[in-house]
């Protein structure tokens, strides 16, 4: 392949062009200047934990008896585990996390997806300057991230919050790639 390292990505948008290089690149040296070491460390800024006053209230009273954590697809309306996307191997999916800021128990969830990789294109409609691979990425509380996912790999695979009681109370989803 002529150029190995550019991928052209279809979205419903029209093309995106994407530098591969730029997204697996990792530079090992901690005193490195590069750009993809002075983006990581622009980006790696702490993460919140809101655990006070109402909020502490609520986290320390909610069960997955009393409380049912939700990914929606507002297309159909369907929840969690009743929703079962198929896509074809090699397909490129957008997909939208919309963590409404109407929501009774406000908080962040770090969504993961098994099995795959995906870029995460916005925040909030900002578009994201650091395309790296994930397969986890936090939406914030009140927040809206776009993400593009890459299918490559066949089988059944999940996606769900990565807070562990936020799982157990239902809040995951599944995809068949065949």
């Amino acid at each position: 392949m002529k150029n190995s390292c550019i991928k052209i990505i279809e979205t419903d948008k029209g093309e995106m062009t994407v530098n591969l290089c730029k997204m697996i690149g990792q530079c090992k040296n901690k005193d490195c200047k590069c750009e993809y070491s002075r983006r990581l460390k622009e980006q790696n800024e702490e993460i919140g934990w809101d655990d006070a006053g109402h909020n502490a209230m609520m986290n320390s009273m909610s069960t997955s008896k009393n409380v049912k954590r939700i990914i929606k697809d507002e297309k159909t309306g369907k929840i969690n585990m009743e929703n079962n996307y198929n896509v074809k191997v090699g397909g490129v999916k957008k997909i939208r996390f919309v963590n409404s800021k109407s929501s009774m128990h406000l908080m962040q969830h770090p969504m993961h997806l098994h099995g795959q990789r995906f870029l995460v294109l916005s925040i909030d409609g900002k578009q994201n300057e650091n395309l790296v691979w994930k397969d986890t990425v936090l939406v914030s509380a009140g927040k809206t991230v776009d993400i593009l996912v890459e299918f490559s790999n066949l089988w059944e695979w999940v996606m769900h919050c990565h807070i562990a009681e936020h799982l157990e109370a239902g809040m995951m989803t599944h995809f068949t790639v065949s």
